[in-house]
């Protein structure tokens, strides 16, 4: 797939953003903060890109729960840089943030899964329906 490479370096910045950050906590260093942040912004540049490659290539996306907990994870990360542009304290959060979005990225990478058939009703559908709904209602 077009979109493996940027999603396996999105992980992998994902996870040295978070020893950074944990590094830099202990440090009390606000340079190696400042790196951590531009590692997890660099990281999710990558995410962005793969997303937008899964969601808007030719043909119907793959929907399956993989994808969407990968493009959640990237709205997390999209939350959590934004509310730190101002002050990154806030980046803090990212101790716990950006480990999950690396496991999300790498479960839809290397998790087998089935893509949900919009045009036929199923419980996988009925699922997505609800938890989409709840997440964003």
């Amino acid at each position: 797939m077009i979109h493996d490479l940027p999603m396996v370096l999105a992980a992998a910045f994902y996870m040295v953003s978070a020893a950074l950050l944990y590094y830099s906590i202990g440090k009390r260093s606000e340079s190696l903060l400042n790196r951590a942040f531009q590692v997890a912004v660099a990281g999710g540049v990558l995410h962005l890109t793969a997303q937008v490659t899964h969601w808007l290539r030719d043909g119907p996306p793959d929907v399956s729960i993989a994808p969407l907990l990968s493009l959640c994870a990237l709205v997390c990360i999209f939350l959590l840089v934004t509310s730190s542009i101002c002050q990154r304290t806030f980046f803090a959060a990212g101790r716990v943030a950006l480990p999950i979005a690396a496991a999300a990225v790498l479960a839809d990478l290397f998790v087998p899964h089935d893509p949900f058939e919009l045009s036929k009703r199923s419980t996988g559908l009925a699922v997505l329906l609800v938890s989409s709904i709840l997440a964003f209602g």
